[in-house]
């Protein structure tokens, strides 16, 4: 089943402000299996799936920091919003990029190691604590 998307940017000031822009991108696109990632925690009732869509940025956005905002509706209709982690965009070509922002700069702290399945100690001894009761 394809979902309908509206893909939106907007862009990051340096005191880390959102101004939104006039590029909307609506994309129709269905949820595929073949994800191409490590999935370090997934607590469905089926395989993980994601929804993945190669669209071109506007050449205005080149050299600006942004965030994409995706925006759809379930199918309940519900509403859904994500924004994603600032991004800076660089022409086609430019060398390498950096998928993510890594350099501190919004404020990103390191929350230790993702490769640790379920809680660790300090919450499963809290879990117990709230069964015990």
């Amino acid at each position: 089943t394809k979902y309908n998307f509206t893909l939106t940017a907007q862009l990051v000031g340096n005191d880390g402000s959102l101004t939104p822009t006039a590029w909307q991108k609506p994309v129709s696109t269905a949820c595929t299996n073949d994800i191409g990632i490590k999935i370090y925690r997934y607590h469905g009732d089926d395989d993980p799936c994601s929804f993945q869509v190669k669209i071109s940025i506007p050449s205005k956005l080149v050299g600006r920091r942004a965030v994409l905002t995706a925006l759809w509706l379930d199918a309940n209709l519900m509403p859904h919003e994500m924004v994603s982690e600032p991004v800076h965009f660089v022409p086609a070509g430019a060398g390498p990029s950096r998928r993510l922002d890594s350099d501190g700069q919004w404020g990103l702290v390191s929350r230790g190691s993702v490769d640790q399945a379920g809680f660790g100690n300090k919450v499963q001894t809290k879990l117990a604590n709230l069964r015990s009761h």
